[in-house]
């Protein structure tokens, strides 16, 4: 025999209501992970009622710096003993900007420190995707945990052949980043302090395309969503972009415009008589 369900969860006669949350306008935190605090909580209409929140929409750019000030040092060395060192502006770079800021950064190095200056010239391979670096004399690639090994193609440090270094592996700069999009949500205490209530996968985004390309995520291609405890009012909300693997955030994103729509919606649970 199969028992009923002891309570049956029906859709109240509230409105849906839809809230805009901004990046540019959140209360505190960073474009990764931004909170936003209302000045007028939202609150169910009876004890018995519970808030049921939804993703309708999130519009966001592809702005991931993929070099930051862990990963922008180039090193190699010249006539077997001078050791160079450039520096390449923290930034959002595709194949083409990132093989003229490293050949600028590696001339202007070896113009201001080398005895016999040298001339680079980067290329990147759109079929192969690799780079070549090459000079007009021998030299010796560096790797090491500050340098762009992941840009460059490069897991090991390795001396040029006929004066040009290939790399080792793809380079694929219009490649798939995929992030989770989080949500915390739940009463604010002080300003800076929140008791989560839940924290739910709001949507699977694929960051791809050129730097600055449109990405739009809708309710259409997400389930998420997220249910507080009877009764609670809801007072906050947090979000956070975590990659998909490791759950760790993904503070290269620097997209301060991006913006996503929330519907609330309003849920009575009925208790059904044996």
């Amino acid at each position: 025999m199969i028992s009923s369900p002891k309570f049956t969860v029906r859709a109240t006669s509230q409105p849906v209501r839809q809230v805009l949350l901004s990046a540019g306008h959140r209360t505190y935190g960073d474009v990764y992970n931004p909170t936003w605090s209302f000045t007028t909580p939202f609150a169910p209409s009876s004890p018995d009622c519970r808030l049921r929140l939804e993703l309708d929409r999130c519009v966001l750019r592809n702005t991931f710096d993929n070099l930051t000030s862990s990963n922008n040092i180039l090193r190699w060395t010249e006539n077997t003993t001078h050791n160079l060192t450039a520096t390449i502006p923290i930034g959002d770079y595709d194949a083409n900007s990132f093989c003229d800021a490293a050949k600028i950064a590696m001339e202007d190095a070896s113009t201001t420190d080398a005895t016999d200056p040298r001339t680079y010239d980067w290329e990147y391979n759109e079929t192969t995707q690799k780079h070549t670096i090459t000079s007009d004399e021998a030299f010796t690639w560096t790797v090491s945990t500050d340098t762009p090994n992941e840009l460059v193609g490069l897991s090991v440090s390795q001396d040029s052949v006929a004066n040009v270094i290939t790399s080792d592996n793809s380079v694929d700069y219009f490649g798939t980043l995929l992030c989770c999009i989080t949500s915390s949500v739940g009463q604010a205490h002080t300003l800076n302090t929140i008791t989560g209530r839940s924290e739910s996968i709001l949507a699977i985004v694929a960051i791809t395309g050129d730097p600055g390309s449109l990405i739009e995520v809708k309710s259409s291609n997400s389930a998420w969503t997220a249910e507080l405890a009877m009764g609670e009012s809801l007072e906050s909300i947090s979000l956070a972009f975590k990659d998909d693997i490791d759950g760790s955030l993904l503070t290269a994103f620097t997209d301060s415009r991006w913006f996503c729509s929330i519907l609330i919606s309003e849920e009575r649970i009925v208790y059904n008589s044996d």
